[in-house]
């Protein structure tokens, strides 16, 4: 038998893999334990929706070992939810927090998003508030991509609703404020980290890196993607910090 290919960070995602039935799930952690040799102390990392987070599926990620969980938040603004069809409250946000971080996943990370339809720089920063006092250990802030003729269900999307350039700017520049006021690094173009954080941490040390998943403070060259469809990336680039009036205007 050849000898199995040594792993350090495993990352499911693409969309809601908790969704599954938490004994599909074991089942694939034992599949993915049987072929690759996992490093003592890799990063398990899993996405999580909210809305269909259960305790079993939280139990099954303790079991399993997984270590870091990424919550999609998007946005905390019923309107805004409304606008994109994906409505979660608050509460099933924290429900989901608490689940995880009872069941061992103590590293989390939060998604938020600027430039959706009907959001404004108040419930932009609303929406930082709500987060940080859940106090996730990252938080990714992206723009909202407006694509309909490749994904199909934004063409529901009033394009009339979407705020303008200058709008999404002022957006992305007061959810960095807040968030950096409240003791977050901004780390690289879009993401911010609790100063203990690996992320933080390798950007201080100059061994941030960013590939096809985002970043990473690993040295490794080399992604594979199962699944479909697959991925093999073998790059990686490395990351200066930048101003955020740059990431923000483009320039």
């Amino acid at each position: 038998m050849p000898q199995a290919l040594s792993v350090g960070d495993v990352h499911f995602g693409g969309g809601s893999p908790t969704i599954m039935p938490s004994a599909d799930f074991l089942s694939l952690m034992e599949l993915l334990r049987g072929r690759f040799a996992l490093e003592r102390g890799a990063t398990i990392a899993v996405e999580v929706d909210p809305r269909t987070f259960t305790t079993d599926m939280a139990e099954a990620l303790e079991r399993t070992g997984v270590n870091r969980a990424s919550v999609g938040v998007q946005s905390f603004d019923p309107v805004v939810q409304k606008a994109i069809n994906r409505i979660q409250s608050e509460a099933q946000v924290m429900t989901a927090v608490e689940n995880l971080r009872l069941y061992g996943v103590r590293r989390i990370n939060f998604d938020l998003m600027f430039g959706l339809p009907n959001q404004t720089v108040q419930s932009c920063l609303e929406s930082a508030m709500l987060a940080i006092a859940m106090r996730p250990d990252r938080l990714a802030v992206f723009g909202y991509s407006h694509v309909p003729s490749f994904r199909k269900n934004q063409r529901l999307i009033d394009t009339a609703a979407l705020p303008d350039i200058a709008a999404r700017a002022e957006q992305a520049s007061a959810m960095a404020d807040t968030l950096v006021a409240a003791g977050y690094l901004q780390i690289g173009l879009d993401h911010f980290a609790l100063p203990d954080d690996e992320l933080a941490i390798a950007q201080r040390a100059g061994r941030l890196r960013r590939n096809s998943l985002g970043y990473s403070a690993e040295t490794c060259s080399t992604v594979i993607g199962l699944g479909r469809p697959p991925l093999v990336v073998a790059a990686t680039v490395t990351f200066k910090t930048i101003s955020r009036k740059a990431v923000i205007t483009g320039t």
